[in-house]
């Protein structure tokens, strides 16, 4: 209802979006999900829960808002260099081929060099339900993420 009819609702939306920010309040409504659980297509045994996929289903007007905030929050992060240039996960123009493309340069820098090059790489599985939430949004209050859009 809402990509069939954003020509009308855009504005209404904005007004939304801006109102909730300035008053620093997000509905309780906009919080609730439904989780419905998915069977994994061709898992052999679907008497084992690792068989199901579990999904939070948000209401879609949290999920327009939590996008206007998202994109507020990267042209913040963009806007005052907030991440390194190094940092190419959730950026826009920055793909994981280019990471790759200058992992492999600097790795062809090296061995030109005569040099060895060593890379570390970490695949951290559930990372963000390991993030220390109150020291992620210090860090975001410090490099100038105002109070409300982090709340």
């Amino acid at each position: 209802m809402i990509k069939e009819n954003v020509n009308i609702l855009v504005g209404h939306i904005q007004a939304l979006a801006q109102a909730s920010l300035n008053i620093e309040y997000f509905s309780a409504a906009f919080k609730q999900t439904i989780t419905a659980v998915l069977w994994k297509p061709c898992k052999p045994d679907y008497t084992l829960a690792k068989a199901y996929r579990p999904i939070a289903l948000k209401n879609t007007l949290s999920k327009v808002l939590e996008s206007v905030m998202a994109e507020l929050i990267s042209y913040l992060t963009e806007t005052h260099n907030l991440l390194s240039s190094q940092h190419y996960g959730g950026r826009s123009g920055k793909t994981a081929e280019d990471a790759m493309t200058v992992l492999s340069e600097n790795i062809y820098s090296a061995w030109k060099q005569g040099e060895i090059f060593t890379a570390i790489f970490f695949d951290v599985a559930e990372a963000f339900n390991n993030v220390h939430h109150e020291r992620l949004l210090y860090n975001l209050r410090q490099r100038g993420i105002l109070e409300k859009i982090t709340t």
